[in-house]
């Protein structure tokens, strides 16, 4: 069942919004533009409310607030770079330095990390609910620190608990619990929790 947020688009007026749809939404001071996939056909929404009164709504369902005029879905994040975030859409919207936190060299991933990446060159650090975190930790150095991690490419660590299910199509997609999607590389397989690799010998395609 699809799960929706009523977003006020008038003075007495509601719109129920389905949260799949919404890939981020841009603030103007009370006002806001709720920017929807382009799969789905339907034209930017504007609407009556603030950045601050929605947020609450949101916090529950990993949308990340990377600045004061943005929040976006976490399945919206293609790359971080310069401190700008780039969106499907081909949108490039930045990151705030209050919103960006800094781990030091050789400092733990945060406990409610979800997944660490390398994206242009930065390690790019996702968190369950919190924020963006960057850190100068080289991805070998952070699984010597912390051997539960779990590599899935050559680029990408992630915390196996935080992982929801995985897809199999002409590469297996590794699904985390805030519903970003990291391609697991055929080389590093037999990294996958037991349960992952049942699921991948059930599945016909993969």
């Amino acid at each position: 069942m699809s799960m929706h947020i009523n977003l006020k688009i008038g003075r007495d007026e509601y719109r129920a919004v389905p949260l799949e749809h919404i890939a981020y939404i841009e603030g103007h001071r009370r006002e806001c533009t709720v920017h929807q996939w382009r799969g789905c056909g339907k034209p930017p929404l504007r609407i009556s409310m603030c950045l601050s009164a929605i947020e609450p709504q949101l916090h529950q369902y990993h949308f990340v607030r990377c600045h004061r005029n943005f929040i976006v879905h976490p399945a919206a994040l293609q790359w971080f770079c310069d401190k700008e975030i780039a969106l499907p859409q081909g949108k490039a919207i930045p990151v705030s330095d209050m919103r960006l936190r800094r781990l030091p060299n050789g400092a733990p991933l945060p406990e409610s990390y979800l997944y660490a990446c390398i994206l242009y060159g930065i390690c790019l650090v996702g968190t369950q609910g919190g924020p963006l975190y960057v850190s100068s930790t080289p991805l070998r150095q952070m699984m010597a620190m912390q051997p539960e991690l779990v590599q899935l490419n050559r680029w990408a660590v992630v915390n196996p608990s935080a992982i929801a299910t995985i897809e199999c199509q002409s590469q297996p997609i590794v699904v985390m619990a805030d519903n970003i999607r990291i391609a697991v590389s055929h080389k590093y397989l037999n990294n996958l929790p037991a349960n992952l690799k049942n699921t991948l010998r059930n599945e016909k395609d993969c």
